[in-house]
């Protein structure tokens, strides 16, 4: 998994959120930093079902640990469906709502630099 490449999306987004006027743009890193994060989760799935049977503890281990990140996208998928819209402007609940999504990202962060961690 290129945990890089996730968390520098994730970056690209916190950026994006520093003027939330640009909601096209935080909208357009968020959905595209989400889709990155679910491809490596997948490429990393894929390659950890062939060694399926061959696993040690740590591979175990980093396999539940691609599995949090992967829930966590799916919960940042699902917060994001109606947020990122075009049409949904920024006004109190577009800000809750990010409110929300910004504690999800702080979360996948976590874990992608624990993945990060592990792999290094």
């Amino acid at each position: 998994m290129d945990t890089e490449r996730c968390i520098r999306q994730l970056d690209r987004v916190r950026a994006a959120a520093g003027d939330p006027e640009s909601a096209y743009l935080l909208r357009s890193r968020l959905r595209r930093a989400i889709l990155i994060c679910m491809q490596e989760v997948e490429s990393d799935r894929e390659g950890t079902a062939r060694l399926r049977g061959f696993e040690s503890a740590v591979e175990r281990k980093q396999t539940s640990d691609v599995a949090a990140i992967s829930v966590s996208c799916s919960r940042l998928q699902h917060m994001t469906r109606h947020l990122c819209q075009p049409s949904e402007s920024l006004d109190v609940r577009w800000r809750e709502s990010w409110s929300e999504v910004e504690r999800e990202l702080h979360t996948l962060s976590t874990l992608l630099m624990k993945k990060r961690g592990q792999a290094a």
